[in-house]
């Protein structure tokens, strides 16, 4: 788990670097990248990551996706929204 968010990690980080110092330009929001962000953050919350870690995570996800994902307390759910807060997918 720790592995697959270490690669997904560097894949978001490389995405960022255009060379400029610029970030790059959001992907839209798509099946595919919802089921990118949700199995990463799901992999880091199952392996114990530390708070800051995920945190990092969620950051790498609004700046690359357009995407936040957290834990419901309520269900233990995991929500996937936009950046307005909009709930794109529950799981």
């Amino acid at each position: 788990g720790m592995v697959m968010f270490y690669f997904i990690k560097k894949a978001i980080d490389k995405k960022n670097d255009n060379g400029s110092g610029e970030i790059a330009v959001q992907q839209p929001i798509t099946q595919e990248n919802i089921s990118i962000v949700l199995d990463a953050y799901s992999s880091a919350v199952k392996d114990k990551a530390d708070k800051s870690v995920i945190n990092d995570l969620n950051k790498s996800f609004a700046d690359s996706y357009g995407l936040r994902v957290y834990q419901r307390k309520s269900d233990e759910k995991f929500v996937v929204t936009d950046l307005s807060g909009k709930e794109v997918k529950v799981v």
